[in-house]
């Protein structure tokens, strides 16, 4: 894993959804990806927040688990949302997944 410091970018009311998304996805890898790997990168970049949740594990089709409702996924993005944020998922059958998690924070400055 890789954190860079976030302390203070993200408000105070609005990091809990952020930690919140970032603990579904390790909990997704420990409960559904059978990963001998997987990392977590969170960075500081401009204009905002970078995330990526990364595993070696089975994968499975996205369009499936989002229809289905499953694995916290619509959870995750709607908390992504509320950010301003834009959540992407990249997996497919034993390919493993990556989940990239963009957030600005420009227009926190005002708030």
């Amino acid at each position: 894993y890789h954190v860079d410091d976030i302390d203070e970018v993200v408000p105070k009311e609005k990091e809990i959804n952020f930690y919140r998304v970032i603990q579904e996805g390790i909990n997704n890898i420990f409960k559904h990806a059978q990963a001998t790997e997987a990392s977590v990168i969170i960075r500081r970049t401009d204009p905002g927040l970078k995330a990526m949740i990364w595993d070696n594990g089975t994968g499975f089709d996205p369009l499936d688990k989002l229809n289905a409702g499953g694995l916290g996924l619509s959870g995750m993005n709607e908390r992504i949302e509320t950010l301003g944020g834009t959540l992407s998922l990249n997996s497919s059958a034993k390919e493993g997944t990556t989940i990239t998690i963009v957030i600005p924070i420009k227009e926190w400055a005002v708030s």
